[in-house]
């Protein structure tokens, strides 16, 4: 092609750009040919601003979870490299909507976790951004809580693998650590992170949250971070609490309800920071875990007697009046089951938490 006519090309660009001209396909070239196509960042199908806002949620969860399978296979390879799409996929689960739904959330955290890696950060990331919306909204501070939450498992393949990268260890998915193991992961991790990431500012507090967050989910063989000298971050807690929560419930040797997944994370939780993450969890889900006080609309405060499995019902379990509106205590209470009283259009509800956990005893 003559340099004249790309000259020409370009001029014609500019000025149909600055709205001074024709459009450039309207004219003719020697050498050149034009033809329509798709804007960059436009897919080929139906499009983002077309879905509905379910259908939204579901498309960049599976976009999700296809970009995490393929960033944590390359990892065990030894390509210590962050795709952009890993990024933009954290940005994606901070800015949607749908993380401030319980139901969707009950319903994500409780599929997709048990088989692979990639479901259980995807989950977790989710749920730790539905934690995370309850005390803001500062889109920085969502999007290094789900990158934090999606980079969990990075340290894995350089602990587990006979090589200094996992060579040896690589497959389909990531291994299952020892005790010993588990010691070495926070450090570990901390080199992985950092070198994915980067030295520089946002860098290295990612790192620091990753790695506080190993800390407090492996404290039995890690000890605490920083030998218990400094606080951690309640944006850590949030991170372990969520990726705590999805690894019970995707733990092969026992099955669990979310109801008992939630009663192991309060168990855990004695420091006060600790307790207002299980309360932060609790929120997200929608779900009131067994032996909790709440208050009823009608004035009574009753507590949890069980939880429905279904996701979508969390937020109506079976409670049990133990005190009256005017504060008398009633000793042989009824069960009240909720789902069924909002299937016959009853308006009676839970509007508040009055203890949980061992503060719950009546």
């Amino acid at each position: 092609v003559p340099a004249e006519e790309l000259k020409e090309l370009q001029a014609r660009f500019r000025d149909a750009l600055r709205k001074q001209g024709p459009n450039p396909k309207d004219s003719r070239y020697s050498r050149v040919r034009l033809r329509r196509g798709q804007p960059p960042t436009r897919r080929p199908g139906v499009q983002d601003g077309d879905l509905k806002a379910h259908d939204l949620v579901v498309r960049h969860y599976c976009t999700a979870i296809v970009v995490m399978r393929g960033f944590l296979a390359s990892l065990q390879k030894g390509q210590l490299v962050l795709p952009s799409a890993v990024r933009r996929i954290a940005e994606l689960l901070a800015d949607l909507s749908a993380v401030q739904s319980p139901a969707f959330l009950g319903a994500i955290a409780l599929y997709n976790s048990r088989h692979e890696h990639a479901g259980r950060a995807v989950n977790s990331a989710l749920l730790a951004v539905g934690m995370a919306k309850q005390l803001t909204d500062e889109p920085r501070t969502l999007s290094r809580v789900a990158l934090a939450t999606l980079l969990y498992d990075v340290g894995l393949p350089r602990v587990a693998g006979a090589g200094p990268m996992g060579e040896g260890r690589v497959g389909a998915v990531l291994p299952r650590l020892g005790i010993e193991q588990e010691e070495e992961l926070p450090a570990a991790t901390t080199v992985t992170a950092s070198a994915l990431a980067g030295v520089g500012d946002a860098g290295m507090m990612l790192t620091a949250l990753i790695y506080e967050a190993l800390h407090l989910n492996h404290r039995e063989n890690a000890g605490m971070p920083y030998g218990g000298t400094h606080n951690v971050s309640l944006e850590a807690r949030i991170v372990a609490a969520a990726r705590s929560f999805t690894d019970l419930l995707a733990d092969p040797t026992e099955e669990r309800t979310a109801d008992q997944a939630i009663m192991a994370v309060q168990a855990k939780a004695t420091e006060e920071g600790a307790k207002t993450v299980a309360r932060l969890l609790m929120a997200a889900l929608g779900l009131f875990a067994t032996g909790t006080l709440v208050e009823l609309s009608t004035g009574h405060v009753a507590q949890v007697i069980a939880t429905h499995n279904d996701p979508q019902f969390f937020s109506f379990p079976v409670v049990r009046p133990v005190i009256d509106t005017t504060g008398g205590q009633i000793s042989n209470g009824q069960t009240i089951d909720l789902a069924e009283y909002l299937k016959r259009g009853s308006d009676v509800r839970i509007v508040r938490v009055v203890a949980m956990g061992e503060e719950s005893e009546v």
